[in-house]
Formats: C-alpha cells, sequence, structure tokens
C-alpha cells in the first residue's frame, strides 16, 4: 500500500471538517474522492499534502509515518498537491515556470521530466516563450499540472483539475491526460472532482466524502443511491 490515512480529524480556521477519515492508495492506483462542497475533500487533499496538521490520526506513506512533516518534506518524500485552480507565475514565461518548479532536481532529470511533459501537453512546447498571465484558462491549467509532474512524483494530489472554466473538450483532455500519466508511468493519484463521472470513469476505487466523513464505493456508478447524486451537485 502506497498511503493510508487512518482516523483523521482536522479543523481549518477552528471549524471541524473531518472526523475519522479512513483512505488508502496502491501504488499506481487512481483513487476518486466525490461528494458534495463543503463534504470535507479539499480540506483532505490539504492534509494529505502536509499544508493542514491532523488533530487526531496517522498518515502513511511508503510505509513511512509522515503525519507531522511540512509540505517541502512530503514534496521530498514524492508527494505532489495541485491546488483548486492551479497556480502559475503570471509574470514568467511557461518554461521560466517549469524551470523554477524544477530546480531542485539535475539538469539531465529536468531535461527528461520537460520532454515527457511536452509530450503530454504539445500545446505548452508551443507556448514556451509565452507568458503565463497571457495564457487561457485551460493552458495555466495545463502549466499548473506540469509544475507538479517536473519531479515524477510518486503520488499526485489533484483538486478539481477539470475546473477553472475549461471547455468540455479541454476538460475532457485533462482526463485523457491524468489517464496517460498513471498508465505510463504508473503515478498514483487522488482526484477530487465535481465531474463525477468522467472521474470515476478513469479511476480504480472512489470514495464518497459527505459531512467530514469518507465512505469506501464498490462499482460506484451502479451503485451509489439517486439521493446521493442529488448530494453532488448541490
Amino acid at each position: 500500500m502506497l498511503l493510508i490515512a487512518e482516523n483523521i480529524f482536522a479543523s481549518y480556521n477552528k471549524k471541524p471538517i473531518l472526523y475519522g477519515v479512513n483512505l488508502q492508495v496502491k501504488c499506481g492506483e487512481i483513487v476518486t474522492i466525490i461528494g458534495p462542497n463543503g463534504s470535507g475533500k479539499s480540506t483532505l487533499l490539504k492534509v494529505l499534502a502536509g499544508h493542514l496538521k491532523t488533530e487526531h490520526g496517522k498518515i502513511t506513506f511508503n510505509n513511512e509515518n509522515i503525519t507531522l512533516l511540512e509540505p517541502h518534506q512530503h514534496i521530498n518524500k514524492g508527494i505532489a498537491y495541485l491546488i483548486q485552480g492551479g497556480k502559475v507565475f503570471p509574470s514568467l514565461a511557461v518554461q521560466d515556470n517549469l524551470r523554477l518548479a524544477g530546480l531542485k532536481i539535475s539538469k539531465k532529470e529536468f531535461t527528461s521530466n520537460i520532454q515527457w511533459i511536452y509530450e503530454l501537453f504539445p500545446k505548452l512546447r508551443e507556448l514556451k516563450t509565452r507568458r503565463a498571465g497571457l495564457l487561457s484558462g485551460g493552458e495555466k491549467q495545463m502549466l499548473a499540472i506540469s509544475m507538479i509532474l517536473v519531479h515524477k512524483p510518486k503520488l499526485l494530489l489533484l483538486d478539481e483539475p477539470s475546473a477553472g472554466g475549461l471547455t468540455p473538450l479541454l476538460s475532457k483532455e485533462v482526463f485523457t491526460t491524468i489517464k496517460r500519466i498513471n498508465d505510463e508511468e504508473q503515478i498514483s493519484i487522488i482526484l477530487v472532482e465535481q465531474n463525477i463521472r468522467e472521474a470515476i470513469s478513469i479511476a480504480h476505487s472512489t470514495y464518497f466524502m459527505k459531512n467530514g466523513k469518507a465512505m469506501y464505493c464498490e462499482n460506484p456508478l451502479k451503485n451509489l443511491t439517486n439521493v446521493m447524486f442529488e448530494e453532488l451537485i448541490v
């Protein structure tokens, strides 16, 4: 098992959000987390990325207890986190954003990984000298995802990668790329998404979150009740 979160309790701005969340991710697995707004999905990712400390519980990654580690230590262990909406440096060119993201890896590794990224996102190769602030919403999202891929992490934490005003075509391309990353590099992924059917279609496992608790879903498209689906679109 690559990651195990056990009995996670956490608060955000002194407001309790997570109540005993349990979650597991196998090596090479895509795990999708779905649920209504305010259910704790993004908070859980913040905890797993080290940006928010647990009040109770344990997080094990690669058989190591990482519960108390800082965000940069999570990155060093191989955990990469895409915050909701992504994050780029608008005054810098695309290629400079990528160089900045890859400062801590060797030149040889960076060159190899950039070639791989440009294969994933050919559009970024075309736009590599353009300032990030001039990119469209979809192009910025591609760049934000690419910036966390520079290190070829073991685990990707993706918070609504299809959000940010993407067209249906670009949104579908994002899901195709996520699946390709997983298939080709066996990078494990935790995917928080509101695009339910697309997210479930590429997932190996699915969790449904509600009121700060997570429930593992067996055959989610078949077994999630109509009531749950109504809650998901609220």
